[in-house]
């Protein structure tokens, strides 16, 4: 059942990674930059993180089945309408339109794999839902470079709607129908100022330091978003119900967990972009040898599938999640030093033990994100952390175009090999933020989850209903410190 709802997600995930590597064909045939074709790539996270919000609310009101399904379709008439594109903006809102679909399928297909999950087995169902989403950036890029060298780039979307019917076909046979009380109220307000919010934090990272806007026209863009943020934080917190349940940080594994997950992300959404150009435009390969690279790292990811839950059971969360935050952070700053006289099997092994480093670390993340959560936020808890994922995803490919764009300055744009260098150095050093949040917690978190202490059950958390004004979340957070006591 896992695997048939990651079907959407895989589906997505391949075609970014796929349009990160046709991006240098893709800027010769739209006569643009292959950095001005990032918005093709944050588009679709930026729609993805808008709608995710209201997709706890839409699937408990109309069933997660039922809403799955409709992203899905949505889904597959984006990728239709960018296989028809003939220029950039063309591609970009098509790309917005399965954004559209993914921002519903990603939180809602999880949802439906914890509402048939019993928390002894919630590591290994989580398991194997991530497996598309760790093998589609993967294949993606071979699939991309053996398209472009045989056909049109425009296949690279058009594939996706026979796997799209196969995973209908599949979600209608096995995915049962959940049955949820009505969820209230949606707060539409609260979505409208995450919304507005997430479209700025993003415009804002898109554009800085770039030639797009002058500076005074960034400065207001930049403090009008962190007004409403701050509008949307404070409207968020004196909700019963709100959009984005922040609260849930109070929560120290949440907390953890998502912001550990975020900055690590940040080289996910970085990396085939980056590493993509600079095996193309700066290393001079063809797009079926750097897609061939790529696929490299779906042996890293299968060794982690199973590695990830012996480690866990062996070491717990704690190590492992130290360890391999680590080892990610430093791993994500190797290909700043790939020249043209770097061995390709040097490269292929490199990036097999980075996809291994990195998958590992999100298992064990996404995992001890719901330790301590209890099942009557696992709805807002889903909505948060997938918001988080897409927004850091699409902050690091804006990182990675910044940090390359700084690069090529003295080069007057013209990207070479040594522009890499500042763009993977500073990605990894970005990752080594999430390492002061799991050092802070407890030795034997997370033990009710890997089985090696059946005795301890989470805590009984009550769904967030403060009862008096200005005390908003007062309830989690006092019970959160008695369960961190324990």
């Amino acid at each position: 059942m896992a695997l048939a709802v990651s079907a959407g997600l895989f589906m997505d995930l391949v075609d970014s990674s796929a349009l990160a590597t046709a991006l240098p064909v893709l800027a010769q045939e739209f006569h643009r930059s292959p950095i001005e074709l990032k918005f093709a790539l944050t588009a679709n996270l930026l729609m993805s993180a808008i709608l995710i919000p209201a997709s706890g609310w839409v699937a408990d009101r109309w069933g997660a089945r039922r809403v799955f399904i409709s992203a899905l379709v949505v889904f597959l008439l984006g990728s239709i309408a960018c296989a028809l594109s003939n220029t950039l903006p063309q591609l970009v809102a098509a790309r917005i339109l399965q954004g559209a679909g993914g921002g519903m399928m990603t939180p809602v297909g999880r949802l439906i794999v914890l509402g048939n999950s019993e928390r002894s087995e919630l590591v290994s169902s989580l398991n194997w839902f991530t497996i598309p989403a760790i093998i589609g950036p993967l294949i993606g890029p071979p699939i991309a470079g053996l398209i472009i060298e045989h056909a049109s780039w425009r296949w690279i979307f058009l594939i996706n709607v026979p796997v799209g019917l196969a995973g209908l076909v599949s979600i209608l046979k096995l995915v049962p129908r959940l049955r949820h009380p009505h969820p209230g109220r949606f707060d539409f307000n609260g979505m409208i100022l995450v919304a507005i919010s997430s479209i700025g934090i993003v415009a804002s990272a898109e554009t800085i330091g770039m030639p797009i806007l002058p500076r005074l026209q960034w400065a207001v863009l930049f403090s009008s978003t962190v007004i409403v943020a701050l509008i949307a934080i404070r409207h968020i917190l004196r909700t019963e119900k709100p959009a984005l349940e922040l609260r849930l940080f109070a929560i120290n594994t949440f907390r953890a967990s998502i912001f550990g997950g975020a900055v690590l992300r940040l080289s996910l959404g970085a990396s085939p972009f980056l590493l993509t150009l600079l095996l193309q435009s700066g290393l001079k390969w063809t797009p079926v040898e750097s897609g061939m690279v790529m696929l490299s790292g779906t042996i890293g990811s299968f060794i982690s599938r199973f590695m990830a839950a012996v480690l866990l059971r062996r070491f717990g969360f704690r190590p492992v999640l130290i360890t391999f935050a680590l080892g990610a952070s430093l791993a994500s700053a190797f290909p700043a030093f790939y020249r043209e006289t770097t061995p390709a099997i040097v490269i292929i092994i490199l990036t097999m033990i980075v996809t291994l480093i990195r998958a590992t670390h999100f298992t064990a993340s996404s995992a001890l994100a719901f330790a301590d959560v209890p099942v009557a936020l696992n709805s807002r808890a889903s909505t948060l952390s997938v918001v988080v994922q897409q927004l850091s995803q699409s902050l690091g490919i804006s990182l990675g175009a910044l940090t390359l764009y700084i690069s090529t300055l003295p080069t007057h744009g013209t990207i070479e090999a040594n522009s890499f260098i500042l763009p993977f150095i500073v990605i990894g050093a970005v990752g080594l933020a999430a390492l002061p949040g799991y050092l802070a917690l407890p030795k034997d978190v997370g033990q009710d989850m890997n089985g090696r202490d059946p005795r301890r059950t989470a805590p009984k958390l009550q769904p967030l209903s403060p009862s008096v004004e200005g005390e908003s979340g007062s309830i989690l957070e006092k019970r959160t410190r008695h369960s961190a006591g324990h």
